[in-house]
């Protein structure tokens, strides 16, 4: 097995890849805020959502650690927007702890 090293930013990318993949499967709830767009933002190595609010009729941006702090917001989403923001998270928290840990590791060398 070969492990490849990829940079945030090729990770995120990736990921953000795959996210656009998923079928929009609308809930039997009512939802007010949806994912429209989804981009990278290498200036702070996170995806940026926009986000249609559909009771103001406004857009916003947001990014996914923002967006999960936020119950009502998250509650106010289609389950499967609701669920990449949870995954993107996990992700790009999961990626910020490995490049800490080689930082950490090339500095203790």
């Amino acid at each position: 097995m070969h492990h490849h090293k990829l940079t945030i930013q090729q990770a995120m990318k990736w990921m953000l890849h795959q996210s656009q993949t998923h079928d929009p499967i609308e809930n039997i709830k009512k939802t007010t805020i949806k994912i429209k767009m989804q981009k990278f933002c290498e200036k702070i190595n996170k995806i940026v959502f926009l986000l249609h609010k559909t009771e103001k009729n406004e857009m916003v941006e947001s990014t996914a650690d923002q967006i999960s702090l936020d119950k009502n917001m998250l509650n106010a989403m289609p389950q499967l927007d609701a669920h990449l923001i949870g995954y993107t998270t996990a992700m790009e928290n999961m990626l910020q702890e490995k490049v800490q840990l080689q930082q950490c590791k090339k500095k203790n060398q």
